[in-house]
């Protein structure tokens, strides 16, 4: 009797043992299903700051609303859409700390989130949204763009007011027409001189003390400098190098 009891505890042990083993490998699935359950029967409507949005627009502006992260995490469900502007009025309105909603938008081709006081973690999700055109991330707290290095359908990328000073993540970049670094900390421009397509460069306010790497930039238009310890001379040979490129500099000739 006792022997049969024993067998049985073992049985028992053995089935929860594997009961556990198979609810651990399924999980991950079953958040996905979950997800896709979730998309299958979306809301017609979604509710932000009060208003009305209905799920199957394809441009959506919010503009000096105050956002929160359940405001944003609603954003998921609207699946066809294709412009997204996020513009809140004051800084202390727009404090969002996760943008993953954003992953599964695959029409999504414009996307700017400004002023929302997002960190380097906060916007690992946009290397998912990879049919993005144009890009702006200006107003943040970012110091770290290599995250960007997946997006090479952009071709046009505003990252101003930020703490960034290492550009090499932009280097593989090459369909960029728009490039705005208006006031970071860049001291190096080197990663920027195969970017042959840019027609406008903002560098103003940062930290550049040598622009030769930009010399080879044939296709810009305009070029903004203002802001940086740049010489005279410095200015002068870009300027020869780039003779069609209104070049606006901090030196009598701006």
């Amino acid at each position: 009797m006792k022997k049969r009891i024993f067998a049985l505890l073992i049985i028992a042990a053995l089935a929860a043992f594997s009961f556990v083993g198979c609810s651990d490998e399924t999980g991950e699935t079953d958040a996905a299903n979950e997800t896709d359950a979730d998309l299958e029967y979306a809301p017609d409507y979604i509710i932000i700051n009060g208003q009305y949005i209905s799920t199957a627009e394809v441009q959506l502006e919010l503009d000096g609303l105050q956002i929160t992260n359940a405001d944003f995490e609603q954003l998921r469900y609207m699946i066809s859409l294709q412009s997204l502007i996020i513009f809140p009025s004051t800084p202390e309105h727009g404090s969002i700390r996760n943008i993953s909603a954003l992953s599964g938008l695959e029409n999504l081709n414009e996307l700017e989130l400004i002023r929302l006081q997002l960190y380097d973690s906060d916007i690992e999700s946009l290397k998912h949204i990879v049919n993005l055109t144009h890009l702006d991330l200006s107003g943040n707290q970012i110091s770290d763009i290599s995250v960007l290095s997946e997006l090479t359908n952009l071709a046009s990328l505003l990252l101003n007011s930020n703490q960034i000073s290492d550009v090499n993540a932009l280097s593989e970049l090459t369909n960029l027409e728009r490039l705005y670094f208006l006031n970071n900390q860049i001291s190096n421009v080197e990663a920027l001189a195969g970017l042959s397509n840019l027609r406008e460069l903002s560098l103003v306010g940062n930290q550049i003390s040598d622009v030769s790497a930009l010399a080879g930039l044939s296709n810009l238009e305009i070029l903004w400098l203002q802001g940086n310890p740049l010489s005279d001379e410095r200015i002068a040979d870009l300027r020869a190098a780039l003779p069609n490129t209104h070049v606006i500099a901090d030196d009598s000739l701006s």
